[in-house]
C-alpha cells in the first residue's frame, strides 16, 4: 500500500515537471515567433520602400532605350545569332523558405533548358545564395560564379562586384544577352519566380519586371500586385 502511494506521487511530480517543461517551451517559441514576425515585418517594409523607385527606374530606362539608336551604346546592341548567354540566379543561403528557393530554380532550369533546346544555346550561371549554387551544382549547370549574399542587402555596393561581372563579359563578348532569374515578392505568402532580359537593355512593352506589391502584403494576406500608380513624379526631382 504504502509503495503505491510512493509510486502515485512520483508519477504526479513527474507529470508536473513536465508540465512545466512544456509551459517553459511555449514561452521561448512565443518569444522567437514574435522576434521572426519583427524581422519579416522589417524585410517587408523594406522591399515595399524601394518598389516604386525600381520599377519606375527601370522602366525610365527601357524608354530611354526604346528612343535611342542602339548602334551609339554597346549595352542597346541586339546581337544574331545568339551563342551564349549569361542567367544571374538569386536564391537564399537557407531552406525552410517554402518553395521560395524550388520555385525560382525550377523556372532558371526550364529558361536554361527552353534556349538550349529552341536556339541551340549555351549558359553560364552567376549566382547569389547557396541554395541556387548547390541545386544547379547537382543539375550540371556551368557555374562560372558565385558571390556572397548577405541576408538583408542595405547598399548598392554589395552587389556591384557581381554588376561588374556580367556587364564587362557582355561588352567583350562572352555572352550575347544576360538574364536574371529572381522572386518577386507579391506578398509574404506568394512570391512569384520571374526571369527578366538585362542585357541588351530593349523594351518590349509587354513585361511587367518590377511588379506592385499591395499593402496587405504587409499584414501577411495573399493579394494581387496593384497598378502602378499613374502619377507623373512619385518623388521632388
Amino acid at each position: 500500500m504504502t509503495n503505491d502511494i510512493f509510486r502515485t506521487m512520483a508519477q504526479t511530480r513527474d507529470i508536473k515537471r513536465r508540465i512545466k517543461s512544456v509551459t517553459n517551451t511555449k514561452k521561448v517559441t512565443r518569444a522567437m515567433e514574435m522576434v521572426s514576425a519583427a524581422k519579416m515585418r522589417k524585410a517587408v517594409a523594406n522591399v515595399l520602400a524601394t518598389r516604386s523607385y525600381a520599377s519606375l527606374a527601370w522602366d525610365l530606362v527601357k524608354n530611354l532605350a526604346a528612343r535611342t539608336d542602339s548602334q551609339l551604346h554597346p549595352l542597346l546592341k541586339t546581337r544574331s545569332p545568339l551563342k551564349k548567354i549569361g542567367l544571374i540566379l538569386i536564391t537564399s543561403n537557407r531552406g525552410l523558405c517554402g518553395g521560395f528557393n524550388s520555385q525560382i530554380i525550377s523556372q532558371a532550369n526550364r529558361y536554361i533548358k527552353h534556349q538550349k533546346a529552341e536556339v541551340d544555346l549555351e549558359a553560364d550561371l552567376v549566382i547569389m545564395g547557396k541554395k541556387g549554387q548547390e541545386a544547379m551544382f547537382r543539375a550540371g549547370q556551368t557555374i562560372i560564379a558565385e558571390f556572397n549574399k548577405l541576408d538583408i542587402t542595405t547598399a548598392s555596393k554589395e552587389i556591384t562586384p557581381l554588376s561588374h561581372l556580367v556587364i564587362n563579359d557582355y561588352l567583350s563578348g562572352r555572352y550575347d544577352k544576360v538574364v536574371i532569374a529572381y522572386t518577386d515578392f507579391v506578398s509574404t505568402l506568394a512570391q512569384k519566380p520571374r526571369v527578366m532580359q538585362l542585357l541588351p537593355i530593349i523594351n518590349t512593352g509587354s513585361d511587367k519586371d518590377l511588379g506592385f506589391a499591395a499593402p496587405a502584403a504587409l499584414a501577411g494576406q495573399p493579394s494581387e500586385p496593384e497598378a502602378a500608380p499613374n502619377f507623373e513624379y512619385i518623388f521632388e526631382p
